[in-house]
């Protein structure tokens, strides 16, 4: 059963120790988080600090689930941006996570496979935990 509260906590708790480092290495740099509750559920979040110049309107990948975040209690949870058009065009995050889910990929190797095999050769660049 899903402990909503525990899964809240341990997610808070991720996020506000990733919050601590922001500004460690750039102004506003993304912020990922990921947590594992007590009964082996997933969560994972993601903030951006934003694209300078950014067109009117544009959305980046990381509110949307499966492009620069993903968490499956099956697989893994993940939290990664970069060039959020390359994250929604080819979901990213959900890509490693079926890496792992049905191939038996290592969440390392998944993301390797992700980021050289499709982001790469299209000039996509990002990267996560």
């Amino acid at each position: 059963m899903l402990d909503d509260s525990a899964l809240l906590a341990a997610f808070q708790a991720a996020l506000s120790a990733a919050e601590e480092h922001r500004g460690a290495t750039a102004p506003n740099p993304p912020v990922g988080a990921v947590a594992l509750d007590r009964n082996g559920n997933l969560a994972a979040g993601t903030s951006t600090g934003g694209m300078t110049n950014k067109k009117y309107g544009r959305v980046g990948d990381a509110p949307i689930i499966g492009a620069g975040t993903y968490a499956e209690n099956e697989s893994c949870a993940g939290s990664g941006t970069g060039h959020g058009e390359f994250f929604i065009r080819w979901t990213v995050a959900y890509d490693i996570a079926a890496l792992v889910k049905y191939r038996g990929l290592s969440v390392t190797d998944a993301g390797n496979e992700v980021i050289q095999k499709k982001l790469a050769p299209v000039k996509g660049e990002g990267g996560g935990s």
